[in-house]
């Protein structure tokens, strides 16, 4: 069966598994991640890190269990499994179609939702030094949608 060429295009993006992903996702298929119960959900989150060693830099994932409706940024930096400081930056799509439909989104505080990006959650995590300055949080604009 052919791939729809728009398909093929998004897998040629994320590349081939890390060994990370694949340990992740067989501890998932194994008997699922420690603390999870049946009403748990698990949304598998897409993830490069920018600024870090080479072996990070290449695109990899992990499955965020949540028992929440909507995920935020916060939800995300929790389960985060790589040490260190970054700012997130989420795979949203264009609301006309534009840029190749899609963009890279900044949240403005950690309790903002996090947009999914066909079926996961795909981000860039820019690793930020020891010694920056503490993130800055500003308010949500009312109303906003994705």
């Amino acid at each position: 069966k052919a791939i729809d060429p728009r398909r093929r295009a998004g897998l040629e993006e994320v590349g081939a598994p890390s060994r990370e992903t694949k340990a992740a996702f067989r501890t998932l298929v194994q008997g699922g991640p420690q603390g999870a119960s049946p009403a748990d959900s698990i949304v598998v989150v897409r993830y490069e890190v920018q600024n870090g060693d080479d072996g990070e830099r290449e695109m990899a994932a992990f499955p965020l269990v949540t028992s929440e409706s909507t995920i935020t940024a916060q939800h995300v930096r929790r389960q985060f499994p790589v040490p260190g400081r970054f700012h997130f930056r989420f795979k949203a799509p264009s609301l006309d179609g534009s840029f190749g439909d899609f963009l890279w989104m900044d949240l403005c505080n950690d309790a903002e939702t996090v947009p999914m990006w066909r079926g996961d959650i795909c981000m860039k995590a820019l690793r930020l030094p020891d010694n920056a300055d503490a993130a800055r949080e500003f308010e949500s604009v009312p109303n906003s949608t994705l």
